[in-house]
């Protein structure tokens, strides 16, 4: 969210079930598409599982549910994805998870488009 794709400001998992990143907007936006710059320590391959969408923080409905797997060998990558959400939303979650056991998979910059 902060547009800098570099691996200086990034989040990440260093495991292989099932992590989440989350971001909440003040307001609620209605997001149509996600782009996720995704890197990884070493080589292997990374996975957006799904991305899920509150207004609590609570209940979650599933924007987008269909598993994603990219090839990193150290080096960005980003994927983008289309959401099926018809209205706004407050919070947004990214299930993102790794496959190789003995690395790091880097979340670089998430970014929510409206149009």
């Amino acid at each position: 969210f902060d547009g800098n794709k570099n691996v200086d400001s990034y989040w990440y998992a260093n495991t292989t079930s099932d992590s989440w990143v989350q971001y909440r907007f003040d307001k609620a936006v209605k997001a149509l598409r996600a782009e996720l710059t995704i890197n990884e320590c070493g080589t292997g391959v990374v996975h957006l599982k799904s991305i899920q969408v509150s207004n609590d923080g609570t209940s979650w409905t599933n924007a987008y549910n269909t598993d994603i797997a990219l090839n990193v060998d150290s080096s960005l990558k980003t994927t983008s994805v289309d959401l099926n959400i018809s209205t706004s939303y407050k919070y947004y979650r990214f299930n993102v998870y790794r496959v190789k056991s003995s690395s790091y998979a880097f979340v670089t910059e998430i970014q929510l488009f409206r149009h």
